[in-house]
């Protein structure tokens, strides 16, 4: 506007040089200065101010708004006069007389208690008697005063005239009666004022001239009284002071009106300690007169931190930290047909809440960190044009900015005041701009220089070959010069390409910035990934997102610029794929909207001196903590001009920090220490409905305030689709993105995809739904919503029902154990009497048996003897020897089975004989045959060998036959015989080693021994029974009879 108005200025004196100079320059100097003024005024802002207005347009119902506050779970609650009304920043919830019962639809006063109860009084014009509900803020239950308080208060309803609230949410009761009541939900009612107040003091001023504190209340702006009863009275108008508003510590504040010190500012504090504040006058300006004159209202936040005041309808103010904030000047006010203000708050996110006659505006006090400069509001130029786009920016330290841009190149020094921008250029600059040594470089079509001292501008070169001109680098050579087709390399007056080791050049494709990085390597950046250079004219790598090797590999190509940490770590501002880190071992990290980002379209990166990093974006600019991943976002409502940057255009000042981005509308300049990180109150998450479906009977059940009144919910299978409809109560108008987590069921947060939360299907069990969201910032909130869901089983599944079958089956398995015990123990006695009678019945048959083989063995004794007998008669009658001893020793043999039959039946045992004592009895049998006087000594060594009948008798012919031999043929040759018998076991056979002492002739033994009918037969009893027999005559007759242990 000054750059305008001194054009005009210029362009009006060379018109009026036949005018007198000094009239007509002087009227248009003042002009100016009026101009000046009142732009300065408009540009000295320091703070954005964006509100919103609920209206009858917005669904409040009804313009007037009377009084509200925001309760403890962040909801708001508004009293109008026509009904009562809860916002979630969404949706309004209507309290009315005719639907809910309320007392009046007139809402005058709204208080919130410790325990979460809404106190709504009314005013009722013709009563003179008051009415108060109660509110529950969870179940949306009321009641009057009476029905809750009855028997409890020890005053009426009827008594009471106004209610207040302090910090502390202590409710303080001023009734018609002249006595006024503290209630605190854990206490109850307790008188604080001994002596009443005059009646006709407290019923004749409004109840908003009542304000509670920690210390007490002040009635009427004109007493204090303390908690401990003790009223301290303050000066009045008619001593000449006026009422202000009251401070943050309690205290009023006061302006003199008449007499001495007229226009003094003083405070009186809750103990009347009073405090002169002269310096004060000028944060009033020219709303001190209003304050002297009362035609003003002003209304106090609970905290005091916040005073509207309203200037008799012409203007509406905030006084905040010893500031008075312009909210509406006279002609805004005038807008609305005069704005009449009854009420204040100020919610957790500091927004500020007036209640007016128009409906309730909801003010954002931002303070602007950020200078934006040639935007289409501060047009300076000849002619008017529609593009306010800037490119290339360079600022030294003295203030000096240089600009490129749609419309020319300027210069302007933003210390200066005013600022009155210089056109270096007029042509269209789209290109970055380069500093070196005094001189600038920018162009288009051309290469211009431009020597900033004697603010001359030469031509280095132009040509169509590079049209038009987008990224610069001056090097030792010449210039790399990047265009919308590829990078041209000037050198030497000669123009030519950048290669790779293929010799292909690097063409048709946007070049959008060189730099060199901490390492001294030079890269390219494009819409195809980067280009790592090995000297001026060739490609050494090539990094993009279709490579198939892992070391050259990018997630995304469209770059529209690289910041380079200084840990060497590569942050990317990509066109269509957010931020991507990319550290020296190629690893790299993908930031996007899902992550915070406003915007996946990124123009530039630049780091201030704290470590965090800047962001230009088509959507704001980003604030981004390298580590944290935390993303704050700053838009208009900020104080930028517009939410969309350029590309090109960046530029940080290293001599302070200061940080320059290019927009559509002007570039805009900020010192980063001065932009305070947006502030993450405790915002909480809320639910704002849930539905249940039945899938059974396809019914919807509204289960909103079971959920916020117990934090949990109980679900069965057949009816667990629950649909939540949530809200972060920041009352911002953007869009919140929300994430939850099911213990039990879950690892990771889940993003909500759509604007509502449906969980449906979830198995038997107890589980617990945590719900976050991030704010307007894109900053994750650290409140939670945490809701119990308990999905009970059908009742077959139920605990009861199976701990009940459990008893049930316990009582069937022990019942029928017992059954069965019984059931065998039974079968056991059948078994064992069967048992008995069959055993004795086999031990009668067993005795039976054996006594039949007894006898059998008996009679076959009997019948042996007899044979031997006959054998023994036969052999008296022969005279040849040979043939007696022939009689003789079939006799022996006769007598040998014999005798093993003796055994058998003379033994218990009638199918084993004991061999040993078998064996000596048959050797004293023959020796008494064939020996008289002298006797051959038998020695055994058969351990309890026994045998089966099967094997017995072939072993006691076998016997008999060796006994024979040796007292025949051996004993008697020698002094002292001795016949051996021994046992040797071995791992699967045994032997029987038959050895005698006695010594034979050659003749004996070849003639009589081994072809003798007695050897045959032991050799063919031995093979009979599956015994081996071994023979040796060296010492005696020693015979080894080897047999398996199973003949045992």
């Amino acid at each position: 506007m000054l750059a305008l108005c001194f054009n005009i200025y210029q362009l009006v004196t060379k018109v009026c040089l036949h005018l007198s100079k000094q009239a007509v320059q002087g009227s248009i100097l003042l002009l100016i200065l009026l101009f000046s003024f009142n732009e300065a005024n408009a540009t000295s802002k320091r703070f954005n101010i964006p509100y919103r207005l609920l209206d009858q347009e917005s669904g409040i119902r009804g313009k007037k708004v009377l009084d509200g506050l925001q309760d403890a779970k962040g909801f708001v609650w508004i009293g109008t006069a026509n009904g009562l009304v809860r916002y979630d920043g969404s949706n309004f919830i209507f309290f009315t007389k005719e639907k809910d019962n309320l007392q009046s639809n007139n809402v005058m006063q709204l208080c919130e208690d410790a325990w979460g109860f809404i106190w709504v009084s009314y005013d009722i014009p013709g009563n003179t008697y008051g009415q108060v509900d109660l509110v529950d803020s969870r179940s949306f239950r009321n009641a009057s005063f009476t029905k809750i308080f009855k028997g409890i208060a020890p005053f009426t309803e009827k008594d009471i005239h106004s209610i207040s609230v302090n910090k502390s949410k202590e409710i303080f009761i001023v009734c018609r009666t002249g006595k006024i009541y503290l209630y605190k939900p854990t206490v109850g009612f307790r008188l604080l004022n001994k002596e009443p107040f005059d009646v006709n003091l407290l019923t004749s001023f409004y109840s908003y001239q009542n304000y509670a504190t920690n210390d007490g209340i002040w009635i009427r702006n004109s007493f204090f009284l303390n908690k401990n009863g003790n009223i301290m009275r303050v000066n009045h108008p008619e001593d000449g002071y006026n009422f202000m508003h009251y401070e943050p510590d309690g205290s009023m504040r006061l302006i003199k009106t008449s007499g001495s010190n007229e226009g003094d500012i003083i405070t009186v504090s809750t103990k009347g300690i009073v405090t002169r504040h002269p310096e004060d006058l000028k944060q009033y300006r020219d709303i001190r007169e209003s304050f002297k004159q009362r035609w003003f209202f002003s209304a106090t936040s609970v905290d005091a931190q916040s005073v509207l005041i309203e200037n008799s309808g012409k203007g509406l103010y905030l006084k905040r930290n010893n500031e008075v904030i312009t909210l509406f000047d006279s002609t805004e006010c005038s807008s609305y047909g005069g704005i009449s203000a009854t009420a204040m708050f100020t919610d957790r996110t500091d927004k500020v809440w007036a209640c007016t006659n128009v409906g309730l505006f909801i003010f954002k006090l931002a303070v602007v960190p950020f200078k934006t400069y040639l935007t289409s509001v501060d047009e300076f130029f000849h002619v008017p044009i529609s593009n306010y786009q800037t490119r290339g920016i360079y600022a030294d330290s003295l203030g000096n900015v240089y600009v490129n841009s749609t419309t020319g190149t300027y210069h302007f020094n933003e210390n200066a005041a005013p600022i009155i921008p210089d056109r270096i250029s007029d042509e269209m600059f789209t290109n970055q701009m380069q500093y070196r040594q005094g001189k600038l470089y920018f162009g288009y079509t051309h290469l211009y220089e431009y020597d900033v001292a004697t603010k001359k501008r030469n031509t280095l070169f132009g040509s169509s070959y590079i049209k038009p001109i987008w990224a610069l680098q001056k090097r030792k050579f010449g210039w790399w010069v990047g265009s919308q087709h590829g990078v041209s390399v000037y050198r030497n007056n000669e123009w030519g390409n950048i290669y790779n080791t293929a010799g292909d050049s690097l063409t048709d494709v946007m070049v959008n910035q060189f730099f060199k990085d901490r390492d001294k390597a030079w890269w390219i950046v494009t819409a195809r990934g980067l280009y790592q250079m090995a000297n001026d004219s060739i490609i050494k790598s090539h990094f993009n997102s279709t490579t198939k090797d892992p070391a050259l590999h990018l997630p995304y190509d469209n770059i529209n610029q690289v910041y380079q940490d200084q840990a060497g770590t590569f942050w990317m501002a990509t066109n269509g794929g957010g931020l991507v880190k990319w550290d020296k071992n190629h690893h790299y990290k993908q930031y996007t909207v899902a992550d915070g980002l406003s915007t996946n379209t990124l123009y530039a990166v630049l780091e201030d001196d704290r470590g965090y990093l800047w962001i230009s974006s088509e959507n704001g600019l980003m604030q981004f903590h390298k580590t944290q991943g935390v993303v704050h976002i700053y838009t208009t409502e900020d104080g930028l001009k517009t939410n969309e940057f350029n590309r090109l255009s960046y530029y940080k000042r290293n001599s302070d920090g200061r940080i320059y981005f290019g927009s559509v509308d002007g570039i805009m300049s900020f010192q980063p220490s001065q932009v305070a990180v947006p502030h993450t109150a405790q915002i909480p998450i809320q639910l704002i409905s849930a539905i249940q479906v039945d899938n059974k009977e396809m019914k919807q059940y509204d289960r909103t305030a079971e959920i916020q009144k117990n934090g949990e919910l109980l679900l069965t299978p057949q009816n667990n689709n629950l649909t939540l409809k949530l809200d972060v109560l920041d009352y911002e108008q953007r869009q919140h993105k929300f994430y939850y987590l099911i213990d039990k069921l879950h690892r990771n947060w889940v993003p909500v995809e759509s604007e509502n939360l449906t969980i449906a299907d979830l198995p038997q069990g107890d589980y617990t739904l945590h719900i976050r969201a991030r704010d307007n910032n894109g900053q994750l909130l650290k409140n939670e919503l945490a809701i119990k869901l308990y999905v009970i089983p059908p009742f077959y599944k139920s605990y009861k029902f199976i701990f009940i079958m459990i008893i049930v089956l316990l009582v069937v398995v022990v019942a029928s154990f017992y059954m069965v015990i019984n059931l065998k123990r039974h079968r056991e006695r059948m078994l064992l009497k069967i048992v008995d009678e069959r055993t004795k019945e086999l031990q009668l048959s067993l005795a039976q048996q054996e006594e039949l083989v007894s006898e059998i063995h008996h009679r076959v004794k009997n019948n042996l003897q007899v044979i031997s007998g006959l054998l023994q008669l036969q052999s008296l009658k022969l005279q040849d020897e040979d043939a007696k001893d022939a009689l003789r020793e079939s006799q022996n043999r006769v007598v040998s089975i014999a005798m093993i039959h003796q055994k058998l039946y003379q033994q218990d045992n009638a199918n084993k004989v004991e061999f040993g004592i078998f064996v000596g009895e048959l050797f004293e049998h023959v020796s008494a045959l064939y020996e008289s006087g002298r006797k051959t000594r038998l020695e055994l060594d058969l351990p309890g060998l026994s045998f089966y009948t099967d094997i017995a008798i072939p072993m006691g012919l076998i016997m008999n036959e060796l006994f024979t031999n040796s007292l025949k043929y051996a004993t008697h040759t020698v002094t002292n015989p001795v016949i051996t018998i021994e046992y040797q076991e071995h791992e699967n056979t045994f032997d029987i080693i038959y050895f005698d002492n006695g010594s034979i002739t050659q003749k004996q033994t070849a003639g009589d021994i081994q072809s003798g009918f007695g050897l045959n037969l032991v050799q063919k009893l031995a093979v009979q029974i599956g015994a081996t027999l071994n023979k040796d005559y060296s010492k005696g007759m020693k015979y080894t009879l080897t047999l398996g242990k199973h003949l045992k």
